[in-house]
């Protein structure tokens, strides 16, 4: 940060919010003008916006505008999930996942997930739902996933509907068994397949 930008942030000269929109505005022009939108997203995360934050991590990892930089994305998705906002907390997850620029660690994918996914981020909860079926950082869980599974695909997740419904099967059988929770979980998937006829 220059100077002139701290002393501006200081004086309360720059207004984050105003920064942030100005810097989605030119994204998402067409063409897109992702120098001056980083300008602006830069500053506005450096006043401590957390959307502005996540926008550069996007902007770092993909190389929008610039040769890519996972390190430097997962810098700043870091500071935009240190507020707790659920899409740099997801997209943080995915990099300990794939691990893109920090060491893969399935156990902290998992912590981050659940975080996002307490904060609503359906992308999460899909994502959670994965690890639990397939013990992805966790003890598998055929409930849980489904639970998630549904959770997301209540909120529009298609793929989430599709991971649902290819455990349908497994479901019934333990439903058949008196598992009070599977048996829940069978009639919340029926309502689901009526809404999308499947």
């Amino acid at each position: 940060m220059s100077e002139n930008e701290e002393q501006a942030i200081a004086v309360g000269s720059i207004d984050p919010e105003t920064e942030f929109k100005h810097a989605e505005a030119l994204r998402q022009s067409i063409p897109p003008d992702f120098g001056e939108a980083v300008l602006h997203y830069t500053r506005a995360a450096n006043c401590g916006h957390a959307e502005a934050q996540n926008a550069l991590g996007t902007i770092c990892l993909n190389g929008l505008g610039r040769a890519p930089d996972p390190e430097e994305a997962v810098r700043w998705y870091r500071k935009a999930a240190s507020q707790g906002e659920p899409t740099a907390l997801y997209n943080l997850a995915t990099r300990y996942r794939t691990g893109e620029g920090v060491t893969a660690d399935l156990t902290e994918c998992v912590a981050l997930l659940t975080l996002a996914a307490e904060r609503g981020c359906t992308d999460a909860i899909a994502d959670l739902g994965v690890c639990f079926r397939f013990g992805h950082g966790v003890q598998p869980d055929l409930l849980q996933a489904t639970e998630l599974f549904l959770l997301a695909a209540e909120d529009g997740d298609v793929t989430a509907l599709a991971n649902v419904l290819d455990l349908k099967d497994e479901l019934q059988l333990i439903a058949t068994a008196d598992d009070v929770r599977a048996f829940k979980l069978t009639e919340r998937l029926r309502v689901l397949e009526s809404i999308y006829d499947c």
